[in-house]
């Protein structure tokens, strides 16, 4: 059972399906991954997020599909509903890009990683998406279970790879594009058919893509991610 919802699976220059964007809760707590420039739009008035205790936003890289939004929701949240969310990153540059769209260090709460009141713990992976700016994987670890999701990147690393073959992770959610281009910067079908079997591939999820192929990839054998519309 798919242990994330989602609020769009579209690549950045594929805003018919939204951008890529996670979330879920556990205990009463609400987690976000990523907020791109479509995200705000829908989650504002999201019960599970309004209705939460605390709100933890998870960020895998600076692209604007991925937080071309934040400023908008932190402000919203600290100004109009007297939340303030934790920033999940793990450099400080989220401060400095926070500060560049004008939104005050008191609007948030940074962590490196989910803090110790979350019961719900992450783990972060540098994995290859562009030369000129680090993404992050994370693993996102509850209490019972580990899922994975790559934020935008070529490959999985071999890690999560044997993590999900031993069952230690149980879900995998990857950025998958329907072609193979010659300088690659997202992962694609052919790579997951590749080094998946297929008895393996009902718990992979494909998310950011760069146009709908659901059913192709349905046809597959591998996850397919409805999102709100």
């Amino acid at each position: 059972m798919k242990k994330l919802k989602f609020l769009g699976i579209g690549s950045a220059f594929n805003p018919v399906l939204d951008n890529t964007s996670a979330f879920f809760t556990y205990n009463e707590n609400f987690y976000l991954i990523d907020c791109g420039e479509s995200v705000f739009r829908k989650i504002w008035n999201l019960k599970e997020m309004l209705d939460s205790k605390e709100i933890f936003i998870l960020i895998t890289h600076f692209h604007c599909d991925h937080v071309g939004s934040l400023g908008s929701l932190v402000s919203y949240l600290y100004l109009k509903k007297g939340k303030i969310p934790y920033i999940i990153h793990p450099t400080k540059k989220i401060i400095s890009y926070l500060e560049m769209v004008g939104v005050e260090k008191k609007f948030y709460k940074y962590r490196n990683k989910l803090p110790e009141i979350s019961k719900v713990k992450n783990r972060e992976i540098e994995v290859k998406h562009v030369n000129d700016m680090t993404c992050y994987g994370y693993e996102i670890i509850f209490p019972d279970e580990t899922v994975y999701y790559s934020g935008d990147a070529v490959e999985i690393p071999e890690e999560i790879f044997q993590k999900y073959f031993s069952g230690e992770i149980t879900e995998i959610y990857q950025d998958t594009c329907s072609y193979i281009d010659k300088n690659p910067t997202h992962g694609n079908i052919f790579y997951l058919e590749k080094i998946f079997p297929s008895d393996k591939r009902n718990r992979v999820y494909c998310m950011h893509l760069d146009n709908d192929f659901r059913d192709t990839i349905e046809k597959k054998g591998f996850g397919k991610i409805e999102y709100i519309d």
